[in-house]
């Protein structure tokens, strides 16, 4: 795979710090030229594909399948029941699951998905753990057709090994950062599950139109949105969210409490415009 790395343009040169693949040059160029933010000023971007989608065979019956075995689990544990229909309930709420009309299945993955438990999480100890490995009829998962994405963001040693140089850090993170970020509505149907709360209801198909934990790509276009925030912002950040976040977490030094503050306040305004949201 080759890119024109000629066309790429590289805000603060944070790509020219490592050296890159091809691949992950097409990723950065791809990223350039499909992103778009919508009226609210979120990002919309497409998954990274590197082989086509037709690659995919038959995915549904599989997926139904383990979604029945699924529904088995959770029958015998009724609070582990509950955490995951919260789960659900909360993406179907805020419309991050929207229900399909349509199942047109030309051109579309469906996935399995389980409970996961985070037990040193403060806010969300169980997640539902959405499966885009799993292979279709072809042998081919949603996974195996996408680029990964390069790492742009600093070491986390780089980061910690700073706290010997000031009095005080800045701590926060991100609220539920990869769903801030849409997909590409022509790609939502890449990203198929099956559900019902009740096995006397009616199994339905959802697609999920969100950035997606458990994508090979999720990583990339999520911090990769995080880094466009920072370029495209008009507030002085000073570049402070590409040196100061690893993944969704910002962790920044400063040597007074007020500076802290006010670099605090300054940073959430800024994420604030392109729907990201610091908490704790």
């Amino acid at each position: 795979m080759q890119a024109d790395i000629s066309s790429i343009v590289f805000e603060d040169n944070f790509a020219e710090t490592k050296a890159w693949s091809a691949e992950e040059f097409a990723c950065e160029e791809h990223f350039q030229r499909t992103h778009r933010r919508s009226s609210d000023g979120r990002f919309i971007v497409a998954i990274l594909f590197k082989h086509p989608v037709t690659e995919l065979g038959n995915s549904k019956e599989k997926a139904l399948q383990k979604f029945l075995s699924l529904e088995r689990k959770l029958s015998k544990d009724q609070g582990m029941k509950d955490k995951y229909c919260k789960f659900i309930h909360e993406h179907l709420s805020l419309g991050h699951m929207p229900w399909v009309l349509d199942e047109d299945d030309s051109v579309s993955y469906y996935m399995s998905h389980h409970p996961g438990i985070k037990s040193e999480s403060c806010t969300t100890k169980l997640r539902v753990v959405f499966d885009f490995s799993m292979p279709s009829s072809t042998d081919k998962s949603l996974n195996e057709l996408q680029m990964v994405g390069p790492v742009i963001q600093p070491d986390l040693f780089d980061i910690f090994i700073s706290f010997r140089e000031f009095r005080f850090v800045v701590s926060a993170d991100i609220a539920k950062m990869y769903r801030q970020v849409s997909i590409e509505p022509k790609q939502w149907a890449y990203q198929r599950i099956f559900w019902r709360e009740s096995p006397s209801a009616l199994i339905e198909v959802f697609e999920l139109n969100i950035v997606t934990y458990g994508q090979v790509s999720a990583s990339f276009l999520a911090v990769r949105c995080l880094y466009q925030t920072d370029e495209e912002c008009e507030f002085d950040v000073s570049s402070i969210i590409k040196s100061s976040f690893y993944v969704d977490d910002f962790l920044h030094l400063v040597d007074s409490i007020e500076k802290g503050v006010k670099i605090g306040n300054t940073v959430s305004a800024a994420l604030s415009g392109g729907g990201f949201k610091l908490r704790k």
